[in-house]
């Protein structure tokens, strides 16, 4: 009797599993269908985000939202990520001569990535003081210079406006620009804490866009104290 009554429970929870499997395999492709079709992402960066973001996207639809509004949301959130995740070293291409590309685009990427790292933050609303210290303004410069880099765009004051419109948009404009003034002072000091995170931020910026989904997380890894 009792080897029944655990056969049953057995079979009741296979087919759950089932059940549940194909609603998420149905939810996806239904995201899918609608960020490729209506935003223009590759079918890469639609299961990039998927996968990275699946508890919070499988939230979304148990409090009523559909694929469709899901859909919308994620590319408010994540539109400006390059939507291409080719394997080829994309730095390594020579830029556009015929298009002018504009400096705060590339700080618009890393607005997106920051932002990624910080959804996974409990309370973005009270970031922790090594959200602003010098490891922090480094990584996040870095990714500045690395995304500016990428198109070939080599002007000092542009780098630097981007940085501050970066700042500005995750922080806050009046702690944003408080915290650029820090990142001059940085700069100037050769701050070595600094100099490091504008190396590793550089660096996770590169990979993403190359293709690694498991970059970056860097910067949300330090300001949670992650070993």
């Amino acid at each position: 009797m009792e080897i029944l009554f655990l056969l049953i429970l057995v079979a009741i929870a296979i087919y759950w599993w089932i059940k549940t499997g194909n609603k998420g395999k149905r939810l996806y492709e239904e995201i899918e269908q609608e960020l490729t079709l209506n935003y223009g992402w590759s079918s890469d960066k639609a299961f990039f985000v998927w996968k990275r973001f699946n508890k919070e996207i499988v939230n979304l639809h148990l409090d009523g939202l559909s694929g469709h509004a899901i859909a919308e949301i994620l590319n408010n959130k994540f539109s400006g990520i390059n939507p291409e995740f080719s394997p080829r070293p994309t730095f390594k291409q020579k830029p556009d001569k015929t298009k002018a590309p504009s400096h705060l685009e590339g700080a618009k990427s890393v607005i997106s990535l920051i932002d990624m790292q910080m959804m996974l933050i409990s309370d973005r609303n009270n970031l922790p003081a090594r959200a602003k210290d010098a490891y922090s303004l480094g990584y996040i410069s870095g990714m500045v210079d690395a995304s500016l880099s990428g198109l070939g765009e080599k002007d000092t004051n542009k780098a630097m406006a981007a940085i501050l419109y970066v700042l500005e948009e995750i922080f806050g404009k009046n702690e944003g620009s408080q915290l650029f003034k820090k990142v001059l002072d940085l700069i100037e000091s050769k701050d070595n804490k600094f100099n490091l995170a504008m190396s590793d931020g550089g660096t996770e910026f590169v990979k993403f866009n190359r293709g690694d989904i498991n970059a970056p997380h860097g910067w949300l890894n330090y300001v949670q104290d992650y070993q």
